[in-house]
């Protein structure tokens, strides 16, 4: 069949209403970045799409740059955006319809290709007669989903976002698909509402196909290559967006990898999803090999994926079946150098990150949360919204007790897995005002001082980072029934630069020279060490450095003695660091004796030289991390802080 008999068709409106050049579809995707939201929805389909007799979905962006005369039914087009772009007048949105035939009218236009291999391609009929199959569902359809496979959610809205991100407003489709073989090509654009050469309003929505029958669709078979883009020869689909809106944006398609990473990060490990990208900027592959080196070379997935990736590849799992969605997993990692929690990812079959629940648990970690049996998954898309990005438990489309449920076993396990991977270091809320881990409680369920226990869920948090010197509190009377750690500050005169600490996590409290392990004990935020006016020297004309220029954490490994502090510069600096325990019984703040000292790295421990309480010769620089593993005499662990100069 000639390529002329075929073009974008616009049917008559008739009866219906005008439609603008605001697409309400693409509305849902307007507060997220772009390149999320097409990577996201495109691997999707592409996922749900997968060949039974295939294990691994390819799914390759390729950016490059294409005459607008090769696409076919430009001509067509033009004449309808300019109509359309003359019907709106002054309606909001009507510079999507200008942008839209400036597109059209340019000679080249950088057009983005993502096409998978691993599927089963657009299967079905373009006949108007079938519309809930792949093939009319994605190019045609609006607010429906086709059920073959594993396909997420109940709304055709995925299909929007193709459009959104072409300045034209304009898609192509090419599919070879399972048992034909034929390769199908298919388009749509989106413009809005028009009125003909004939003077009859047609609607703004246009899909390619042959023109000379007036009774049904007929797409296009065996087009020929568009550009210099492969031609389609395997099982699979080809997307195209034509002038392409982020392709001046992220040079390598850099956002588009990240999004792929940040979204599809167990798919990829698993081997289920290989990524690529290619450009003009170079080519780059995501699969299980070059994930891990990915992450790490870049700074922001390395802030917002990389605990994730150690969950799931350096933590065994939780596997637990629930009530409402069967077999699910959880791994946990739980990270002393996490500056915060990062919350729990949950995803279901497609191995797709859904949404992070948060917890109230304040001890730094990365959870994932995944459901692959089938009821579950079922159950699970069945209570999305559209963009796939939350489960809803209120609302016509949810399941309160699934979700309920799902939250629960995630926190339980969280409470559970935490404290032991911690060694046991956490301490109730409100440790910020330094109070003890258990004071008992009045008749009126408070401790006597006015403040009442925590009854929160993952109630036990780790100590705040507290930055230079620490804030003054008043005297604190309490007792206790057993050994206890109460980190005690001194703030001397407001005047000075009297003792501090930067921060730090308590440790498990045992018995030291200066107190017992049970009866009474008193402590006053009072105190201190009363060398406000010694320089900053760490002895024999060594330069300390002082607590206001680094964030300090502790943290306990367990049960060996030793425990990790995690530094933090907030300036360049060199020096010696001098260590204290805080608040052991009646003592305000002691020297600690250290035996070994030594820096983590990826690649194992560097020793660091140690003398009495003093890390010798630290070097950092401005917002440099540092992480030190060290024993302390007598096997006892205690809350640590750093010495002022």
């Amino acid at each position: 069949m000639a390529l002329d008999d075929y073009g974008f068709y616009f049917e008559l409106a008739g009866r219906a209403g005008y439609q603008g050049p605001n697409d309400p579809s693409g509305e849902y995707f307007t507060s997220k970045d772009l390149e999320q939201s097409l990577t996201r929805e495109i691997i999707q389909n592409s996922m749900d799409a997968r060949s039974e007799s295939q294990e691994t979905v390819i799914v390759e962006f390729d950016l490059r740059e294409m005459r607008t005369d090769e696409i076919p039914g430009i001509a067509g087009l033009r004449v309808a955006a300019t109509q359309a772009l003359e019907a709106s007048q002054d309606l909001q949105g009507k510079k999507y319809l200008s942008d839209a035939l400036a597109a059209a009218r340019q000679e080249v236009v950088p057009v983005l290709r993502v096409g998978d291999s691993g599927t089963k391609g657009l299967t079905g009929s373009e006949s108007k007669h079938d519309p809930h199959r792949p093939l009319s569902t994605l190019t045609r359809s609006t607010g429906a989903s086709s059920n073959e496979g594993d396909r997420g959610g109940s709304f055709g809205i995925g299909s929007a976002v193709g459009p959104l991100a072409s300045r034209m407003r304009t898609v192509a489709y090419v599919s070879k698909r399972e048992g034909d073989p034929d390769v199908v090509y298919a388009a749509m654009s989106r413009l809005a509402s028009f009125v003909d050469g004939a003077g009859e309003w047609r609607l703004g929505t246009g899909y390619f196909t042959r023109l000379s029958r007036d009774d049904d669709f007929e797409y296009l078979r065996n087009p020929e290559p568009l550009g210099d883009f492969p031609v389609r020869t395997e099982n699979g689909t080809d997307v195209y967006i034509f002038d392409y809106r982020e392709a001046g944006r992220s040079a390598g398609l850099v956002d588009v990898k990240r999004a792929a990473v940040e979204n599809f990060l167990v798919a990829i490990h698993r081997g289920r999803l290989i990524v690529k990208g290619r450009s003009e900027n170079g080519d780059w592959t995501l699969d299980r090999e070059t994930l891990g080196p990915t992450i790490d070379s870049d700074e922001e997935l390395v802030r917002t994926t990389r605990p994730f990736y150690r969950a799931i590849t350096e933590s065994s799992p939780v596997i637990k079946t629930l009530r409402h969605i069967g077999e699910c997993q959880l791994f946990v990692h739980v990270d002393d150098a996490l500056e915060k929690k990062l919350g729990t990812q949950v995803m279901r079959k497609p191995l797709m990150k859904v949404q992070t629940l948060p917890h109230a648990i304040h001890v730094p970690y990365a959870a994932v949360f995944i459901c692959e049996d089938e009821k579950g998954n079922k159950l699970l898309r069945d209570i999305e919204p559209p963009t796939h990005d939350k489960w809803n438990n209120q609302g016509p489309r949810s399941n309160k007790p699934a979700v309920d449920e799902i939250k629960r076993f995630i926190r339980e396990e969280l409470q559970r897995i935490i404290p032991q991977k911690l060694g046991q270091t956490a301490t109730i809320k409100g440790l910020a005002k330094f109070l003890p881990i258990d004071l008992g409680t009045t008749n009126d369920g408070t401790n006597g001082t006015g403040a009442r226990r925590s009854r929160e869920p993952g109630g036990e948090k780790e100590t705040p980072v507290r930055l230079g010197r620490p804030e003054k509190y008043g005297p604190l009377d309490w007792r206790t029934q057993g050994a206890v750690s109460l980190p005690v500050v001194r703030q001397g005169n407001p005047e000075g630069e009297d003792a501090g600490a930067a921060g730090g996590a308590p440790s498990r409290s045992h018995p030291t020279k200066g107190g017992g392990t049970g009866g009474s004990a008193a402590g006053s935020g009072q105190g201190g060490s009363g060398d406000g006016d010694v320089p900053a020297s760490a002895g024999n004309g060594r330069i300390r450095i002082p607590a206001r220029s680094v964030k300090f954490r502790s943290f306990a490994d367990g049960q060996d003695g030793y425990s990790t502090i995690v530094l933090t510069a907030l300036e360049d600096v060199t020096g010696d660091l001098e260590l204290m325990a805080m608040g052991a019984a009646n003592r305000e703040d002691f020297k600690v004796a250290i035996e070994d000292a030594a820096v983590k790295t990826d690649d194992g421990l560097v020793p660091v030289s140690a003398r009495e309480s003093v890390l010798e010769d630290i070097m950092l620089q401005r917002d440099e991390q540092l992480r030190i593993r060290i024993k302390l005499g007598h096997g006892a662990q205690y809350r640590l802080g750093v010495k002022n100069g």
